[in-house]
Formats: structure tokens, sequence, C-alpha cells
């Protein structure tokens, strides 16, 4: 439960709003099934509850960044885990699966007036993405650049006919590892096409 200064619950996204916020990051797992013990047959984070949250959020005229984790759970500097339906796939077929569920995600959002206005391509993705294929390893980003520029096409492929055009974000943890991550996703990783580099960033 969400409560302003006088103790009065209020719904969060009216209050974030209220409070001087104007936009609303979304997490989006593949097919978060390990949560079903945990919350009685509920799954949170999926397809259908992002859509929910982002209608709540437009609501409020707060703009929307879909984080696509491209993992069944959470993914970080020290984990980033392929999707249980594509983790016997090939390079080329994950990179493809990358690119179709990208674009499908945000079909399904446009068809019910739900595109978010940012699409965050990989989430705290210091070590890659979607592992093994993915992985930055001796600062190589060659194969996690093929399967960013994949994700990235589909938004801007989707763009071209949509009203809504979101722009695309990249993403890594910590200051200290952001002028590292931009020149190896955009040399090695051969990256170019994207709007914002987005930072988070943890003090001990």
């Amino acid at each position: 439960v969400f409560r302003d200064s006088t103790g009065a619950a209020k719904d969060p996204y009216a209050l974030l709003k209220q409070r001087g916020a104007n936009t609303i990051r979304l997490r989006l797992w593949h097919n978060p099934t390990w949560q079903l013990p945990l919350t009685g047959g509920k799954l949170y984070s999926n397809l259908p509850d992002v859509a929910r949250s982002i209608q709540r959020a437009k609501a409020q005229g707060l703009a929307v960044n879909l984080d696509f984790h491209y993992s069944d759970d959470w993914v970080d500097p020290s984990k980033q885990e392929t999707p249980a339906a594509w983790k016997n796939l090939s390079f080329t077929v994950l990179r493809d699966s990358v690119y179709r569920y990208t674009l499908e995600t945000l079909r399904y959002l446009e068809q019910k007036g739900l595109t978010p206005e940012m699409g965050q391509i990989g989430n705290e993705n210091n070590i890659g993405i979607l592992h093994p294929h993915g992985r930055i390893a001796n600062n190589d980003f060659s194969a996690f650049g093929q399967l960013l520029n994949a994700g990235i096409l589909a938004v801007r492929d989707f763009s071209k006919t949509a009203s809504i055009k979101p722009r695309v974000i990249l993403h890594v943890a910590q200051l200290q590892n952001a002028d590292w991550f931009a020149k190896g996703v955009t040399t090695s990783g051969g990256v170019q096409d994207f709007d914002y580099l987005g930072v988070s960033h943890y003090f001990k």
C-alpha cells in the first residue's frame, strides 16, 4: 500500500505523478513460471501484467520505459539467463527470436493503445545478455552487439508505422562502467543506433 504524507492510501502511479515523476520503468520477463508456487498461481512482470501496469501509468499521463529483460527471471551484472524456451537455440535462431519477440510485444501493446515511449534492450548488461551466446568476454562485445542490434531493429521496424515511436535505451550498472560499456558497445559490438545510455548506480 502506498500512502501520501497524511497517511492516506493512494494509487502509486497517481502519487508518483503528484510528486513530480514523469516516467515509469517496467520490467518484462519472458515466462516467469518460477513465481507460481510463491504467488498462488499469479504471474507478475509477464506481458499481461505489464500491459495492466502500462495502462495505469498512462492513465496518469506518465511515459513508460519498457525494460526487456530477455529472461524468465532477474538479470543483472552477475546473471543473464536465457529464457527456458530459447535455451537450445542456435545463435542465428536466438538472434531472430530477440527480433520477433521484441516486435510482437510492441505490436501487442499497440493494439491495446499501450505503446511505451521507450524500449530498453536488456537490463544491467555489464556481462552481456542471453548467456552463453551473448556473453562479453575479454572485451569482445561482438555477439552481444548482434543481439542488441536485433532488439533495436525490432523497435525501429515497429516505429515505421506506429504513431508512438519508442526511443531505444541501452543499460549498464554503475557509473564507473559507463565509459567502458559505451565504447565496447559502439566499437567491438557494432551498435550505433540507440538514443540513450541508461545507468543505474548503487552507493554502499
